[in-house]
């Protein structure tokens, strides 16, 4: 096949010569983008413009002058912009600040401060020492402790319910309380709180029944759930710690999902059975994950299934703790 042959054609903007592709010889008119997006700037505008629809003349609201605007915006009120400030600037009333005293312009008669900060300080110098108001009560440190009622617990409850939070955000608060040390009072106030009003305590009691079983249906029977089938209530004698070691010991001390290490973590990895059925304790039925993962692994058990067991076809069997 033979190259077809170039054109020589005259740009219209600046009549230099270029050549072109024969099949572009009746479309192609400039060399250059350039040359073509000046000729549209001096040619194509006002009445040559496509779009043009007429002008009409308007007088200008504070000025009083008149000029010219497109029909499409007949409905301009000023000339420029320096007439729409200067007539907002009339409607606006000539004040003094009552903090710093200078003069300001507002459109309400009742304004007393030209700023925010000047509102503040303002507030901060002329509250009492004993004043109840929120603020004051919060730089006294006389909220904390502070009783709240049932009535905007439940507002509360209500404004909450069905918020879903996103990935990122669960991230950063799982992060922020990994490896979290909790103070023995803390732990006591868990405690006298769990045995006052959850102890001895059934989820539907506790969350009401719809919330309750949708609880029992996720959860394993070991749990106290309804289960799935393959679930067993116990684990096998063989499930002991010297094997969860192992695993732990095979994966290098890391999550076999996120790779997380046991320090992140902030606890030991725990152990999941990749089949769900806690009787089988073989080693590739076996796997280590961090808390995160391993909470995930009770919603789409079908595609964790298949999911697990490839990593563990790469990472390969164990023998007393070593890799084969």
């Amino acid at each position: 096949m033979k190259k077809k042959e170039k054109v020589i054609l005259i740009c219209q903007q600046c009549g230099k010569k270029f050549k072109t592709h024969c099949c572009y010889r009746n479309s192609r008119k400039f060399c250059s983008l350039e040359c073509c997006g000046k000729w549209k700037s001096q040619n194509i505008k006002g009445k040559n413009h496509p779009g043009y629809t007429g002008e009409t003349l308007i007088l200008c609201k504070q000025c009083g002058e008149e000029f010219k605007v497109r029909i499409s915006s007949k409905d301009r009120k000023f000339c420029s912009y320096k007439c729409y400030w200067n007539s907002m600037n009339k409607k606006k009333i000539k004040l003094i600040c009552k903090q710093c005293n200078n003069i300001f312009y507002s459109l309400r008669e009742d304004a007393k401060f030209c700023s925010k900060d000047c509102c503040s300080k303002n507030g901060i110098q002329n509250h009492k020492l004993d004043c109840q108001c929120i603020a004051c009560k919060a730089k006294r440190g006389e909220t904390k402790g502070h009783f709240v009622s049932k009535e905007t617990i439940n507002k509360i409850i209500l404004a909450n319910t069905g918020r879903v939070l996103s990935k990122e955000s669960r991230e950063k608060i799982g992060f922020a309380f990994r490896g979290k040390n909790i103070s023995e009072e803390h732990k006591l106030k868990i405690k006298n709180h769990h045995e006052k009003y959850l102890k001895n305590k059934t989820y539907e009691e506790i969350h009401g029944e719809e919330k309750a079983a949708k609880i029992r249906s996720k959860q394993s029977l070991a749990q106290g759930g309804n289960g799935v089938s393959g679930d067993t209530t116990e684990y096998g004698s063989e499930f002991d710690n010297i094997l969860r070691e192992q695993i732990r010991f095979r994966s290098n001390y890391k999550c076999q999902e996120c790779g997380c290490s046991q320090l992140e973590n902030g606890k030991q990895l725990s152990i999941h059975h990749i089949d769900y059925n806690k009787e089988n304790s073989d080693i590739n039925n076996l796997i280590a994950l961090c808390n995160s993962c391993h909470s995930k692994t009770n919603c789409n058990r079908e595609v964790w299934i298949e999911k697990l067991n490839r990593k563990i076809k790469n990472i390969g069997g164990c023998k007393n703790g070593f890799s084969q």
